[in-house]
C-alpha cells in the first residue's frame, strides 16, 4: 500500500497493486522514513529512496537532488516539477505525469518510463541508454545531446521534440510518430543502426 502520509498530504490514491521491482545497491527505508520525508515541507534533497509514491499528487514540486532511487511513481504526477539533479535510478515511471518537468542532470538509469507524458519536459544531456520510453509522450520534449542507445522508442510521439546531438545508436524507433517535425533530425548519430526509422 502507498505510505499514508502521501495519500494525506498529496490527496494520492491507494497503491497500484503490482510489485516494483528492488535494485542491488539501493537502500530501502521504511514507511515511517517515507512519512517522515514527506512531513516536513521541503522535498529538496528529500530521501524518497524506494517509497511508494504510485499516483501521487505533486504538481510543480521541488525535488530538486531528492533521491528517488527504486521509487514507485506509477502514474504520479509531477507536471512542472524540478527534478535537476533527482537520483531516479530504477524508479518505476510508468504513466507518470511529468510535462514541463527539468529533469537536467537527473540519474535515470533502468528507470522505466513507459508511457509517461513528458510533454516539454527537459532531459537535456540524459542518459537515456536502453531506457524503456515505448508509447511515452515526448511532444516538445528537450533532448539535446541526449544518450538513447538502445533505447526503445516503439510508439512514441516525437512532434517537434529537440534530438540535436543525440545518440539514437540501435534504438528502436518502431511506430514513432511525428518524426518529420523533430528538430536536429540531421545532427542525429548512430540512426544507421537504429531500427524503424521512418522514411
Amino acid at each position: 500500500m502507498a505510505v499514508a502520509a502521501v495519500i494525506a498530504v498529496t490527496g494520492a490514491g491507494t497503491a497500484h497493486a503490482e510489485p516494483y521491482p528492488h535494485h542491488e545497491g539501493i537502500e530501502y527505508g521504511s514507511e515511517s522514513r517515507c512519512r517522515e520525508a514527506l512531513s516536513v515541507g521541503s522535498l529538496v534533497g528529500a530521501n524518497l529512496a524506494g517509497c511508494d509514491l504510485t499516483g501521487a499528487w505533486l504538481p510543480s514540486a521541488n525535488l530538486t537532488g531528492a533521491n528517488l532511487a527504486g521509487a514507485n511513481l506509477y502514474n504520479a504526477f509531477l507536471i512542472g516539477g524540478n527534478l535537476t539533479g533527482a537520483n531516479l535510478t530504477g524508479a518505476d515511471l510508468r504513466g507518470t505525469w511529468l510535462s514541463g518537468a527539468d529533469l537536467t542532470d537527473a540519474q535515470l538509469n533502468k528507470t522505466n518510463l513507459s508511457g509517461a507524458d513528458l510533454v516539454g519536459a527537459d532531459l537535456t544531456g540524459a542518459d537515456l541508454t536502453g531506457m524503456d520510453l515505448s508509447s511515452a509522450d515526448l511532444v516538445g520534449v528537450n533532448l539535446t545531446g541526449a544518450d538513447l542507445r538502445g533505447a526503445r522508442l516503439s510508439g512514441a510521439n516525437l512532434t517537434w521534440a529537440s534530438l540535436n546531438g543525440s545518440d539514437l545508436a540501435s534504438a528502436n524507433l518502431d511506430g514513432v510518430t511525428g518524426w518529420h517535425t523533430v528538430q536536429g533530425r540531421r545532427t542525429i548519430v548512430g540512426l544507421d543502426t537504429a531500427t524503424g526509422v521512418p522514411d
